[in-house]
């Protein structure tokens, strides 16, 4: 039995609402804001608390139909009761559904509530699911693939009948024939053997040789220093020679020489400070020719030797735009209608490093919303399935509040005058660093004083590192030398920037792998204790889909070591490398999809100046091109 049914429209109207029980939690405004609004119509069911939700769209009037039943009870006939509503609702009311006075004065209910029973009283006697098409997807050398759901008796007489064609050809083998196959099977494993033997013996001769070696290079190479063991210890001169760091108090080195090695260390990271640094974090527009791209379809479409010789590259291959020409009779377009084209666009976003399964759900929810739409003209026709994909990854990729960090950064000091507090995380060797040092240089252009926090106690040379970019953009730096807890000393830098009139504390921590259950426990305690603003995960854009894994895990284990009803999360993803990945882009897609956490910047090059935000735009263009 169902808990509730509901028709309503694109634009939140409901029509028609019949509610047999109490549903507790919203699950209708669970599948709008989860599943509507990000554009993953083409999931087609939502289990949400103790509830299941299931769903069709009808295109063609902009109406959903949803039926959501208990969780432990599933019923089998919600397609078939989803189908048939669907099919005698737009049926009956197919006038007033294009009148959009009347169809906000017309009581549904009334109208159309018997109607509704009989159809559930139906299907709940059949309590059979209608019969499903699933179309035989073809693999990139365009051989059909074999169903996944094959019947094992279909296999069982295949190979009975191998069997019985190979019989008589086996029982013509002589017994003579069988001692010969086994002769030569016993010579060639004696030649592995003596082989075997050869390699051993010669082994021991090719490690003296290489040891012998060794000792000549060592006692000849460098002379008597090389001879020290490594329990002697070194003189004073030797570690004053072997001591690289700037901040040695006894050091001999004069402030004339440390100003000039962090000048050219700047001029390094910073290669053209008298140009407006405010523009330095604008995502480069798309150009001329990308902006373009979209408007030129349909000159394509009408030039025929321009349209051969752009069909050969891109999302839309000449067999595609050959199969839309075909389409142009139509009145409305279908689930076939859309298989090849979808299956094309399939390909062309796993080929972009989007994950195989995300790139399925993608094309499913864009196959939902083409289906029983008009279709034109053949331009109309690429221009349509275009712009379908345009606006589900477009609306895919657009965070749902907004993401203006200056403006929270200076709402908050008005509010509070407390530092807005940026924690970065991430896997070893990603550029946590250096991209925290890229936000603060971008954050100084607002005229926002920053001072970074060294919370990374674990990695040798990770104080030292954050002591070069502090001083070549002039902050201050909070650091307690390693081995020390990292929620104390980021809890003492908050402290330490509120004394000093902080604006913005950046605060690094240690690379740890995914996997690594204590480090990640010490992260949320960090993030639990501090409270920070913001927490941003620093992922590599070359990675692919492990950076999926790395955020699901990230933010699982923030969620699960957290003693809080509401955990923090993470907030934002920064991108590093981007400029090293061409177009393919869909790591960024997959990441996005399936946590919808939202891309903050991105990294495209070693200097300050090479951060970008996130360009939707440009993002789905590449995407698609």
């Amino acid at each position: 039995m169902i808990d509730l049914f509901v028709i309503f429209t694109r634009g939140g109207f409901v029509l028609f609402y019949d509610a047999f029980v109490h549903t507790e939690g919203r699950p209708i405004d669970r599948l709008i804001r989860s599943v509507l609004l990000v554009d993953k119509a083409g999931l087609g069911q939502l289990s949400y608390g103790n509830f299941t939700v299931k769903w069709t769209l009808s295109n063609q009037y902009g109406l959903v139909f949803a039926v959501v039943f208990p969780r432990r009870l599933p019923i089998s006939y919600a397609n078939v009761l989803l189908e048939q509503t669907k099919r005698s609702f737009c049926t009956r009311f197919q006038e007033l559904l294009q009148d959009e006075y009347q169809l906000l004065a017309t009581d549904f209910y009334q109208a159309f509530v018997q109607e509704f029973r009989q159809i559930l009283h139906s299907s709940e006697d059949g309590d059979v699911e209608p019969p499903q098409h699933v179309p035989q997807r073809k693999d990139r050398k365009g051989c059909k693939k074999e169903p996944q759901n094959t019947p094992r008796v279909v296999e069982d007489q295949l190979t009975e009948e191998k069997w019985i064609t190979t019989e008589n050809q086996s029982q013509l083998e002589t017994q003579n024939g069988t001692e010969e196959d086994d002769e030569q099977e016993r010579i060639r494993r004696n030649i592995e053997k003596l082989k075997l033997k050869k390699l051993k013996k010669s082994e021991p001769k090719r490690n003296s040789s290489l040891s012998s070696k060794r000792e000549d290079t060592l006692s000849t190479g460098r002379g008597k220093k090389n001879t020290a063991k490594l329990n002697d210890k070194l003189s004073k001169e030797e570690a004053k020679a072997l001591d690289y760091s700037l901040i040695n108090s006894n050091q001999e080195e004069d402030d004339s020489q440390v100003n000039q090695k962090i000048e050219s260390l700047r001029s390094h990271f910073i290669p053209q400070v008298e140009e407006n640094a405010k523009n330095f974090s604008d995502s480069e527009s798309v150009t001329e020719s990308e902006d373009d791209e979209g408007e030129s379809e349909e000159t394509r479409a009408t030039n025929g030797s321009s349209l051969e010789r752009k069909s050969s590259r891109g999302l839309f291959s000449q067999g595609v735009l050959s199969f839309l020409k075909g389409l142009t009779t139509k009145t409305e377009l279908t689930a076939e209608d859309l298989e090849p084209v979808l299956n094309e666009f399939r390909d062309s976003l796993i080929a972009k490093n989007v994950a195989s399964d995300i790139a399925q759900r993608l094309c499913d929810s864009v196959g939902l919303t083409l289906q029983g739409n008009q279709l034109g003209t053949f331009s109309s026709a690429s221009r349509l399935i275009r712009n379908a994909l345009e606006t589900s990854v477009t609306r895919m990729l657009t965070p749902r509040q907004s993401e203006d960090l200056i403006a929270d950064i200076v709402n908050k000091r008005r509010e509070t005058g407390e530092p807005f507090v940026i924690v970065f995380c991430g896997v070893n060797g990603v550029g946590k660093s250096t991209t925290l040092a890229k936000v603060c240089y971008y954050l100084q252009s607002y005229d926002l004083k920053v001072m970074i926090a060294a919370c990374d106690t674990f990695r040798a040379g990770a104080v030292e590192q954050l002591r070069i970019h502090a001083r070549c953009l002039n902050v201050d730096l909070f650091e307690k030398g390693y081995a020390k807890d990292p929620s104390s000393v980021a809890s003492d830098a908050i402290h330490c920037a509120s004394e000093k009139n902080v604006d913005v504390l950046l605060v690094d921590t240690a690379g740890r792998m995914q996997d690594n259950e204590p480090l990640m426990k010490a992260l949320a305690k960090l993030v639990s204790l501090n409270k920070p603003d913001r927490v941003f995960f620093v992922g590599e854009a070359l990675v692919g889909n492990d950076a999926v894994d790395q955020l699901l895990k990230f933010n699982a284990a923030l969620i699960d070591n957290q003693n809080t009803n509401k955990p923090r999360e993470i907030d934002g993803i920064i991108l590093t490398k981007f400029d090293s990945i061409d177009n393919k882009v869909g790591a960024a897609v997959s990441m996005v999809y399936s946590t919808n956490i939202p891309i903050v910047f991105v990294g495209v090059g070693q200097t300050y100046v090479d951060l970008k935000k996130m360009n939707i735009p440009w993002f789905v263009k590449a995407l698609l091109r």
